[in-house]
Order: structure tokens, then sequence, then C-alpha cells
């Protein structure tokens, strides 16, 4: 069905092209440019309501499920009386806000304002743009030693990240690589399957756009996008592909061609050998960097805490009180502050669905198993939960199926 377009999808469509931009132009450590987009879109689409008496409030909870999320919140302002602390407030307030209102009710609206091409095209763009932008800036950086984000207006200082002497990592429109490889990983497999399921441009062009944007998760040179994807494309062999000989020998020549090539050129056969001797020890954690040592001593950090407080936790929010680094992997760092029974509702929630995707018989299902899986398996890597690319995934999945279903909301 076709949605009309007003100020309301505009800033819905502006949120999704800036999903990425968790850096560049942002107001303040909690207020991302996108956020910014999202609310004056709600607040739109709620002043619409209260003018016009023959529209009304979409439904907040579509699927069972949903209710998981809103037995979740309850139970985070219980838990805050039981063990409060100087930021306890704050991290619900945060909570709440990522899953009631940037979650579930931005969900309704954009499914009720947004067509299901406008919704999927405007992440095919962004996704392309944000690619495209990170293949500049490298190459920017290591041609010219010219570094773009000096001219961008950036909450975060200028990154000096490198992987090896001479080769810095890009970060795109984010406040860090790991960031950025969080948003491509979740929502690039969708933004591909929709360039070459329904866009109408020239083939070459497709391979063109796909190409940058595996180029572009090279480029961030991000040991938590490399897991990641590997963990991925091992749940596909299991779960999803049915492999061809063919098609092993092929991608098999491609690796052993690219290999074949690096050797040929010292200089070039030597900053690779750097390159992937960095990343192998921060998957490892045997790298003897501050950043690989500190990781490893917060996840330890946070996993004797939980052993310690199963139940209660130690308290949302404690660790920032006490001006703590949060534990690299948000189910740790989420268990520890609040407990084990009170975080397993809201990952029972991603389980379903994962199993709702894995289940479904339509077109997208996987691509958007891919991004749901990848998303959720990011989210072992950091703590910064509140970076929406995973939830846009099950917005995307609900999309589809009320479209397919015919349901209007």
């Amino acid at each position: 069905m076709t949605k009309n377009f007003g100020i309301t999808s505009f800033f819905l469509i502006m949120y999704i092209l800036t999903l990425s931009w968790s850096s560049v132009f942002r107001f303040n450590a909690w207020l991302p440019i996108y956020n910014v987009f999202l609310f004056i879109g709600i607040f739109s689409f709620i002043f619409s309501i209260l003018i016009n008496n023959t529209k009304k409030m979409p439904k907040l909870l579509i699927f069972f499920e949903d209710k998981l999320i809103v037995i979740f919140i309850l139970l985070l302002s219980l838990g805050i009386l039981i063990n409060p602390n100087t930021k306890s407030f704050n991290y619900f307030l945060a909570y709440f806000q990522v899953f009631i209102i940037c979650y579930l009710f931005a969900r309704s609206v954009i499914i009720k304002k947004l067509s299901l091409p406008t919704l999927l095209n405007s992440n095919t763009a962004a996704v392309c743009i944000v690619s495209v932008f990170i293949i500049i800036e490298f190459g920017l950086r290591i041609i010219f030693q010219f570094d773009i984000h000096d001219f961008i207006p950036s909450f975060k200082e200028k990154s000096m990240a490198v992987v090896t002497a001479g080769v810095y990592r890009a970060i795109g429109f984010g406040t860090e690589p790991t960031q950025t490889g969080f948003y491509l990983c979740s929502l690039g497999p969708i933004a591909i399957w929709n360039l070459y399921k329904n866009i109408q441009i020239n083939n070459k062009l497709k391979h063109l756009m796909s190409f940058c944007v595996f180029l572009s998760l090279i480029f961030l040179f991000s040991a938590s996008a490399y897991i990641v994807i590997f963990l991925t494309l091992l749940m596909f062999i299991i779960l999803r592909w049915k492999w061809r000989l063919k098609i092993f020998f092929r991608v098999l020549f491609f690796f052993i061609l690219i290999s074949y090539l690096i050797t040929l050129y010292d200089p070039l056969y030597q900053i690779v050998l750097d390159i992937l001797e960095t990343i192998w020890g921060k998957i490892t954690f045997t790298s003897d960097g501050t950043s690989t040592n500190a990781r490893t001593s917060l996840l330890t950090q946070g996993l004797n805490r939980i052993y310690e407080n199963p139940i209660f936790g130690i308290g949302l929010g404690y660790s920032s009180s006490l001006d703590e680094s949060s534990s690299i992997n948000w189910y740790v760092f989420l268990m520890s502050e609040v407990g084990i029974p009170i975080a397993m509702i809201l990952f029972f929630y991603m389980i379903i669905q994962l199993i709702r995707i894995y289940r479904s018989k339509i077109d997208a299902r996987n691509p958007l198993l891919f991004g749901a899986f990848a998303g959720t398996a990011y989210l072992g890597t950091l703590s910064t939960f509140f970076y929406p690319n995973l939830w846009l995934v099950y917005i995307i999945y609900a999309k589809i199926i009320l479209s397919e279903k015919k349901e209007i909301l």
C-alpha cells in the first residue's frame, strides 16, 4: 500500500539514512543526529493525531512476545529500588528510551507511515553511502595523509586507531570502527539483498556497490566484525545453505588468488601480515596492547560480578556510578547489573525474533536472518546496546510480515 508522504515520513527516512551517524553532527553524548530525526518524526506524528480526530494511535504491541519488553522494563524499575545508585534512574531512562520509544513506538510509526519499498530503499541508500565514505576516508588517509574527519563536526575526538604502523582504521560516521562494523553487519545484508531484488539499476553498478560494502568492512579492520561474520556464515552453513562443490571451489580459488597476488609485492605482504597478527591478537586476547588487557580485565570483572550476584545483580548503572568502563560484552554487562532472571527476559525476546525469522517463508528471510544473527552476536563484543542497528532489523521484519498479511496498524 502506498503511504502518504509528509513531514513525519521525511524525518523517518532521515532517521534511517543517518542511522550509522553516531559521531558526526552529534549534539551531545546522549543525542546523536539520527535520534533527533526520529523524535521529530514521532512528535509530528503525535501532533497530526491530536489535530485530526479521524486518526488513532497505532498498536504498540504487535507480536505476543512484545509483552516481554514491557515486563523487562517494569522489572528494571523494581530493580533500581532494590539496588539503587546515583546512575540507576539515568540507565532506566536509557533502557526505556531505547526499547519503548525508539523501538516499540518507533516501529509502529515506521510501519504506519513508510511503505515497504521506501523502508528498504532508505536502508540500502544509507548502507551504500557509508560504505563509499569509508573507502574515500581510508584512501585519502593512506595515499595523501589527509583525514576527512578534520572537516566534519564530530562529537568524538579525532581517531588515531591504527591496525599497524602507517595504516589507520577507517571509522565511517561512527564513534569507532567497531560501532560502524555493527551497523554494516546488521543492515548490510538486507541492503544488498534489496539492491539486487528491488532496485532497477545497471547490474554493473549493483556489483560495484556490493563490492564497496565488502571493501568498507575490510577497511574498518574490526576484529569484532570479522568474528561476527565468521560465526554468522558458520550458522548459515549449518542451518540454511546447501553448498555445492562448484561454489566451494570458486570461493577457495578466489582466496588463493588474492593471497598469491599479495605475496608478489613484499611491502604489501609485510603490512598484511602485521594486520593479521594484530587482529588475531585481539580475537584471542593474546595481544600485548593496553586495549586488549583492558577488555580482558573488564570481561573477567563482569563474569565475577554475575557469579557473586546472580539474582539481583549489582544494580543498574553501578559501573557508571563508579566511573568504571563497561564490559565489552553487553550480555555480561546486563546480567552483572540487573541479575540473570531479568536479563534473560530480554534475551528470550531476541531469541524468539531469531526463531521467527528463521521459520518465516518470506523472500527476505536469509538477509534478515543474517542481519539479526550478526547483530545479536555483535552485542557480545560491545556494551552499547543503544545503537539501534539490530532493532531496525526487527522493524524491517515486522513491516514485511504485516505487509504480506495486508495488515495496517
